[in-house]
């Protein structure tokens, strides 16, 4: 018989034994948040698991009227939208005139471009030969791990 305060539940061998290795695995951790038996961590599971469920069941309204919405959506978009999609490929008759004047003037802008030229004497100018760069140098650093996300012992 439990203790005055406490109810005694059953679970299945192949239940206990896995959440008693898990249990055991994490000692350490589980024993820094406080829980430090047995009892204790079943106790931590189940009270987790119906937060969890009382967080789902406060929202589940919301969530399979929101789940409707998005499969009434895309059902709308597949069976009722028209196929007068356009054709993926642009053909020339597919161009305006409005395109096709911006394509030319872009061009022309890039033809006029290649004929520009560099006057060379700025850079032989005393105010450009006397200018003092400030930037920093960067030291060398030391190279990481070919690949930073294995495991330590794989390398």
């Amino acid at each position: 018989m439990p203790q005055k305060g406490f109810k005694s539940i059953t679970v299945s061998e192949e239940v206990y034994d896995r959440l008693y290795d898990i249990f055991q695995r994490n000692n350490f951790g589980l024993a820094l948040k406080g829980i430090t038996s047995f009892s204790g961590y079943c106790t931590n599971i189940l009270e987790k698991t119906r937060e969890k469920d009382e967080i789902f069941s406060k929202y589940k309204k919301i969530i399979i009227t929101l789940t409707v919405l998005v499969i009434l959506f895309f059902a709308y978009g597949f069976f009722f939208k028209s196929d007068n999609t356009g054709s993926l490929v642009v053909t020339e008759d597919a161009i305006s005139s409005k395109q096709f004047a911006a394509g030319k003037e872009l061009i022309s802008l890039l033809v006029d471009m290649k004929s520009l030229k560099l006057n060379q004497d700025v850079f032989q100018n005393n105010i450009f030969v006397n200018l003092q760069d400030f930037g920093l140098s960067i030291p060398p650093e030391p190279q990481g791990r070919v690949n930073p996300f294995l495991p330590t012992e794989a390398e």
